[in-house]
């Protein structure tokens, strides 16, 4: 008799139901790229209501010049993300896209070891 159906499913759109917290540090995430800037893209996680930036740089491993981001990653492209920074009031938190396998969303930096990079600041 009958399975347990907790995952799956879905439907329904548009309902702003994510959580105003931040996910966890070094988490991966499903998300869409919403609004291109010229030093990133702004992400939405989904079931998170806060969007995250990912800074140029954490786009991909080759260098990515400003005016070719609209043409990579235009609003609506689905994504796989990694928390990689998260301010200290959790009023906004940043991702890496090139630390996960876009096709799979494997982590490629289990360690963390690309996301401590530049000075560490004592908590």
């Amino acid at each position: 008799g009958g399975g347990f159906r907790g995952f799956g499913g879905g439907g329904g759109g548009g309902s702003r139901s994510g959580s105003q917290q931040p996910p966890p540090l070094y988490s991966i995430h499903r998300g869409a790229v919403r609004t291109v800037m010229p030093f990133g893209c702004f992400v939405e996680l989904h079931g998170f209501a806060k969007q995250a930036l990912c800074h140029i740089s954490q786009l991909t491993d080759s260098r990515v010049e400003a005016t070719e981001l609209e043409t990579l990653f235009p609003p609506g492209t689905q994504i796989w993300a990694k928390v990689s920074k998260i301010e200290a009031d959790g009023s906004k938190f940043g991702v890496s896209m090139k630390v996960v396998d876009q096709d799979s969303g494997r982590d490629l930096d289990p360690d963390n070891e690309f996301l401590d990079a530049g000075p560490g600041g004592g908590g």
